[in-house]
C-alpha cells in the first residue's frame, strides 16, 4: 500500500473513531460543568438580539482544526462554511444550487463546464477567476495533506477556457461530481501559493481572530455578493461540556446551541426554540460471515428478527428513531419498498432451533459507552439460546481489523447525501485498484462478487434514475435477501435558538450564518 493510500486510510479511521465517541457523548456521556461560563465572560453584547447588526453566539461542542480548507471533519466546516465557499452549494434538502458557479453542464459524460459569478470578491479585495479555481481544486487533489484527495480522485484534468469558465475533465463518468465540487473551497492562488495559509475566502463572514480559548470571532463581509446577513458580527464559542452548554444557553450567553444534548432538552427554558431534524448517519451492527455462526442468511435473518429495534430506540429516547436500512429517508438510495425484516422472537427461535444454536457464544465488540446496546444484545439474543460475550476494546479499530469476532459495531454518515460512498466504502469487497481503495471499512471481508458489479456499476451512471434503481436494488439485496448486518438507530440533530430569531435546521446539520435572520 503506497504512502497515499496509507494516509487515506488513516483519516478514514479518524472519521469512523470520531463517530462512535460522538455516539458515546451524545447518548451517554455525563459531565459536570468545570467552569466552563469563564470562557463565556465577555460574549455577549449589551445589544445581542435587540436589533439588526447585533453580535450572534453560536455554541459548538468540538473545537475547530484551523483554517486549512481540504479538510472533511465536519465541526471545522461548520466554521469555515461561512467564510470559504464553493463552486455549488446544497441548499436545506441537499439539491445543488449555484454559489461562486453561476452555471454549469455536461459536455459529454465525462466533461463538465462551469461558469463563475462576475464581480466575486475575496476578503483580500481580490476579485474571483478561473486561476483562484484551478490552484483551489490542485491543492484538494494533491496537497499531502488533503482529506479531499481520495473523493477527487475520479478528477483528470481542470482546463482554464478563460477567467470565468472552467472545463473539469473526470476519467470515467462520475455522477457524484456536483455533490463533490460542494465540498471544494476556493481560495485566492496567492494565499494557496503561502505555506501559512491565512482564512481568506469569498463568504459572508470575514475572520478576525480565532482566540486561544477557541472563539472564532467573525464579522460581516461588506463586499459580499450575495444579501448581507443580519449580523455584524458573531462569536462562535467550543464548549465541550455538555453541562456547560446548556448553562451557557439558559443564562442568555449563547444564542444558539448546536447539538443540544437529547437529555437536557427539557432544562432549555422557555424562551428557547428547540428544533430537530434527522441527521445523514445510521448506527448498525454488522455481521462477520467468515465465521461459522453467521455464514447462513437464515441464522442473518434470525438476528434480525430477535431485536426489538422500535423498543431499543424508544429506551434511548424521543430524539432516536429505528432504522432499517444503512442509510436514512432523505439520503440517495434510500429504497421505501424495501420489506423491513422486524421483531418476530418467535420466528428467530424456530430458526435458532432447525440450527440447533442453542448455547452458542457470540462474540460481539462495542466501542467503549455503548454498553446499554451490549446489555440488550445479551438480553435478545440470550432471548433465542445464544450466548453474548460482549468486549469493549481500548483500541477498537485495532480490534475491528483482528476479525475475531462474530458482530460489531458501526455507525456511517452519508455526508454527500447518497448511498453511494457507504456501499463502495464498507459493503464492496476490500482492494485496491488505480490507487482507489474500495472496502476500506469492510472489516468483515463481506465479498459478493455480484454486489461488487452493481457498485461500480452505479458509479458510472450518468442517469439519475437508473442510477437510483441500481443503489435501491442494492439495499434491498443488503437488508432483505442477504443480510449485511443489522440497521440499528438513527438520532436526530437538536438544535436549540432564543425566541425572536429564524432558525431552520438543514439535513446536512450545518449552520450558514446567513440563513440566521431575526423574525418578521
Amino acid at each position: 500500500m503506497n504512502t497515499f493510500v496509507k494516509t487515506l486510510k488513516v483519516l478514514g479511521y479518524i472519521s469512523f473513531f470520531g463517530v462512535m465517541v460522538w455516539l458515546a457523548v451524545i447518548l451517554f456521556f455525563e459531565a459536570e460543568y468545570n467552569g466552563v461560563m469563564n470562557r463565556l465572560a465577555g460574549l455577549k453584547g449589551d445589544d445581542a438580539g435587540q436589533h439588526e447588526g447585533a453580535k450572534l453566539v453560536i455554541a459548538e461542542p468540538v473545537a475547530m482544526r484551523g483554517f486549512e480548507p481540504t479538510v472533511f471533519d465536519s465541526f471545522t466546516r461548520q466554521r469555515l462554511n461561512n467564510v470559504y465557499e464553493t463552486l455549488i452549494k446544497p441548499d436545506r434538502d441537499l439539491n445543488m444550487k449555484p454559489a461562486l458557479a453561476l452555471s454549469w453542464g455536461l459536455i459529454d459524460e465525462n466533461t463538465w463546464k462551469f461558469v463563475l459569478r462576475e464581480g466575486v470578491e475575496f476578503h483580500d479585495g481580490t476579485t474571483l477567476d478561473s486561476r483562484d479555481v484551478v490552484a483551489s481544486l490542485d491543492r484538494a487533489m494533491n496537497y499531502e495533506g488533503s482529506e479531499l484527495a481520495d473523493m477527487l480522485s475520479t478528477l483528470d484534468e481542470v482546463e482554464i477556457l478563460d477567467k470565468k469558465t472552467i472545463v473539469i475533465s473526470t476519467k470515467e463518468p462520475d455522477p457524484l461530481l456536483l455533490s463533490k465540487m460542494a465540498t471544494v473551497y476556493i481560495l485566492p492562488r496567492e494565499v494557496l501559493e503561502n505555506p501559512e495559509l491565512t482564512p481568506v475566502g469569498t463568504g459572508s463572514y470575514l475572520v478576525q481572530e480565532l482566540t486561544s480559548n477557541g472563539v472564532l470571532k467573525l464579522s460581516r463581509f461588506a463586499e459580499y455578493w450575495g444579501d448581507a446577513p443580519d449580523f455584524a458580527k458573531v462569536d462562535i464559542v467550543t464548549i465541550e461540556n455538555t453541562d456547560g452548554r446548556v448553562r451557557a444557553i439558559q443564562d442568555g450567553s449563547v444564542d444558539v446551541l448546536d447539538y443540544v444534548p437529547h437529555d437536557f432538552v427539557d432544562q432549555l427554558g422557555e424562551d428557547m426554540n428547540v428544533y430537530s431534524i434527522p441527521s445523514l448517519e445510521v448506527q448498525f451492527l454488522v455481521f462477520n460471515t467468515n465465521r461459522s455462526l453467521f455464514n447462513s442468511e437464515d441464522m442473518r435473518k434470525a438476528a434480525l428478527m430477535a431485536l426489538d429495534r422500535e423498543e431499543f430506540a424508544n429506551y434511548l429516547g424521543k430524539f432516536v428513531r429505528p432504522s432499517y436500512q444503512f442509510v436514512s429517508n432523505g439520503v440517495f438510495g434510500y429504497n421505501p419498498d424495501v420489506e423491513q425484516i422486524g421483531y418476530d422472537e418467535e420466528g428467530a427461535l424456530e430458526i435458532a432451533k432447525k440450527r440447533n444454536v442453542e448455547g452458542r457464544k457470540v462474540s460481539v465488540i462495542l466501542p467503549k459507552g455503548l454498553e446499554t446496546l451490549g446489555e440488550y444484545l445479551e438480553k435478545r439474543f440470550g432471548a433465542i439460546g445464544l450466548v453474548v460475550e460482549v468486549e469493549y476494546p481500548e483500541d477498537y479499530l485495532d480490534a475491528l481489523e483482528n476479525g475475531k469476532y462474530d458482530i460489531y459495531f458501526m455507525g456511517f454518515k452519508s455526508e454527500l447525501g447518497d448511498a453511494s460512498d457507504f456501499f463502495v466504502s464498507s459493503v464492496h469487497t476490500d482492494f485496491e485498484v488505480e490507487g482507489k481503495h474500495y472496502g476500506q471499512y469492510n472489516f468483515a471481508k463481506y465479498s459478493r462478487s455480484f454486489l461488487d458489479l452493481s457498485i461500480g456499476a452505479q458509479g458510472r451512471e450518468m442517469e439519475a434514475k437508473a442510477r437510483l434503481f441500481l443503489l435501491q436494488e442494492l439495499m434491498t439485496s443488503i437488508t432483505e435477501n442477504d443480510p449485511y448486518g443489522i440497521p440499528l438507530f438513527e438520532y436526530e440533530t437538536v438544535f436549540a435558538a432564543k425566541d425572536g430569531l429564524k432558525f431552520e435546521p438543514r439535513i446536512d446539520g450545518f449552520i450558514y450564518l446567513n440563513e440566521i435572520t431575526y423574525e418578521d
